[in-house]
C-alpha cells in the first residue's frame, strides 16, 4: 500500500515508526539534497543541510498541520537552516563560495 506524506508522518509522529520515517527520506532526500547544493555548491554542505532538515522533521512530525505540503515544509526548512546558520555562511564562504542569491541573505543577516 502507497502510503501518503500525511499517513507516514502521523504513524512515524504516533508510533515512531522506522519505515514510515525512512520511506519520507527515500522520498524527499534527492529534492532537499539538490536544493541545498544549488544554494552552498558543496556536497559535503548540502549533506549536512540535508541531514538537518530531517533531524528538524523528526523532532515535528507530530505536529504539523494535517494541510502541510512536505515538499515545500522541507524545501522551506532547508533555505532557512543555510540562511540563519553562521557556520554555514563561514563554510560556505571558505570552501566554493555561495550563489548570489544566499550572499545577499547573509549579508541581510549580518547587518
Amino acid at each position: 500500500m502507497n502510503e501518503t506524506d500525511l499517513e507516514l508522518l502521523r504513524r512515524y509522529g504516533r508510533d515512531r515508526a522506522e519505515d514510515a520515517f525512512t520511506e519520507i527520506v527515500r522520498r524527499y532526500l534527492n529534492l532537499v539534497y539538490s536544493a541545498a547544493l544549488r544554494e552552498v555548491r558543496s556536497p559535503q554542505l548540502a549533506e549536512e543541510v540535508a541531514q538537518s532538515a530531517f533531524t528538524d522533521l523528526a523532532r515535528q512530525a507530530a505536529r504539523l498541520s494535517p494541510d502541510t505540503i512536505l515538499s515545500a515544509w522541507l524545501y522551506q526548512v532547508s533555505l532557512n537552516r543555510i540562511s540563519k546558520c553562521p557556520w554555514m555562511m563561514t563554510r560556505c564562504n571558505a570552501i566554493v563560495g555561495c550563489t548570489p542569491a544566499t550572499q545577499r541573505v547573509f549579508r541581510t543577516l549580518g547587518s
